[in-house]
């Protein structure tokens, strides 16, 4: 429902985004309907696993080194603002060196 859970927002608005309460001015009610037909569809397809217990002994695995290696990619790539290049090269080097550390 918000601006920027949407992607296609950033595809219309680009540059000149619309500042949240403009943006609900806008679209708040016409969101709530679509809202509301998803959360009934889901609670009625899910209904048996939400009724399920749910276990509270869980084992944790530890992280393996690629996956520490994507982990600390990942909290570096979300401190730096700009998107497109720089952030697609972060993930291209990454995947490298998570794939090379793993073989």
């Amino acid at each position: 429902m918000l601006p920027i859970s949407n992607p296609a927002n950033l595809v219309i608005y680009r540059s000149h985004m619309l500042p949240l309460l403009p943006w609900l001015q806008h679209y708040a009610m016409p969101s709530l309907p679509s809202i509301t037909a998803t959360y009934a569809v889901l609670g009625w397809r899910q209904r048996t696993t939400l009724q399920q217990t749910i276990s509270t002994e869980i084992t944790i695995p530890t992280l393996s080194t690629a996956g520490k290696l994507a982990a600390g990619a990942i909290i570096t790539t979300a401190v730096d603002t700009s998107l497109g290049l720089p952030t697609f090269l972060a993930g291209l080097a990454t995947r490298l060196l998570v794939l090379t550390c793993s073989r």
